[in-house]
């Protein structure tokens, strides 16, 4: 079995095209051919010695399949060999065959394709728990999502407008600004050019979700609603804040914070039976989609990591393994 070894995991790291045994699945998995998988910054995280993978889980990159079942775990009654099916893992997923948990998969339709349906696990599942299952967002609420262009937020834009709330977003270019409208973004911001913070009300959003940490943080408390929320999904500019806890008190703010990875099978089995029990209809009538940037080929998933760091993409880059 091929797979993406990372040599020499830190700052000096690289990524090598390595051949080893074909994994094993459990009574409740399934082994998938692997077709296409995305990328996530948690594996550009992994590779730089960062972001381990939960105890148990392969040293493997990826979060994301796409392929055929070629085995069933004893236990697995819901899918045979032969399926089309595209799931969530803890890690794994830049290989040939990838054992994943039966819960954690679904049938691909036969409108989709390969590309479509890898890009979709992590995004789908992580948008859906920080606006609706933690955030709880409604209509008329307005969200501001920073990096328009990444894969859960040109998701998460498109979800919320399904939701009819109103959405901020922020971008690193003039041309992601168009792009970011298209998804039915109601106001976009180059953050190059103009802070955020000045364009926006306080005391306006009612969620705010984060994936930058640092000075950003206090700037939100100011942005926010009273009694609303800030979820906060990664750290990229720091996880080291101060704060005034006063603000925080006085305005009666939730502070949330939230990782997919590391949750257990059973937490992540309900967000993954929810996310597609209220979505699964506009997903299949493509009312609601990835945004597909690019894609590779195995042999070029350095190619790929050094267009994920160079923050050049809007949407998801796809990997076709096969």
């Amino acid at each position: 079995m091929r797979y993406v070894h990372i040599e020499n995991p830190g700052p000096h790291n690289r990524l090598i095209i390595e051949n080893g045994p074909k994994p094993e699945c459990s009574k409740s998995q399934i082994l998938v051919h692997v077709r296409a998988t995305a990328l996530n910054r948690a594996d550009i995280m992994q590779r730089y010695g960062k972001y381990p993978p939960p105890a148990g889980e392969s040293e493997v990159l990826g979060l994301e399949v796409a392929g055929d079942i070629i085995e069933v775990g004893a236990n697995v009654t819901q899918f045979k060999p032969g399926d089309k099916v595209y799931g969530l893992v803890g890690s794994g997923a830049y290989a040939e065959y990838c054992p994943v948990e039966a819960s954690l998969a679904q049938n691909i339709p036969d409108s989709w394709n390969y590309t479509l349906a890898a890009a979709l696990p992590e995004s789908l599942t992580t948008v859906y728990a920080t606006l609706f299952d933690l955030g709880k967002l409604r209509s008329g609420q307005t969200l501001l999502i920073h990096g328009a262009g990444s894969g859960i937020s040109s998701l998460a834009i498109q979800m919320a407008k399904l939701s009819n709330a109103h959405v901020i977003t922020t971008v690193g270019s003039d041309d992601k600004m168009e792009k970011a409208r298209k998804l039915g973004a109601d106001q976009v911001i180059n953050y190059r050019k103009q802070d955020f913070e000045d364009l926006i009300e306080d005391h306006s959003v009612d969620l705010i979700v984060d994936f930058v940490g640092g000075d950003y943080f206090n700037k939100h408390l100011h942005l926010l609603k009273p009694k609303s929320k800030l979820i906060q999904i990664a750290c990229l500019k720091g996880s080291s804040v101060e704060c005034n806890l006063a603000l925080i008190m006085r305005k009666r703010l939730q502070i949330i914070g939230f990782v997919l990875r590391s949750q257990s099978l059973e937490e992540k089995n309900k967000l993954w039976d929810e996310v597609h029990k209220h979505w699964m209809e506009d997903l299949r009538a493509k009312k609601l989609t990835p945004i597909i940037d690019s894609e590779f080929k195995l042999e070029q998933i350095e190619a790929a990591h050094q267009h994920m760091q160079s923050g050049a993409h809007f949407g998801k880059i796809v990997v076709h393994v096969d």
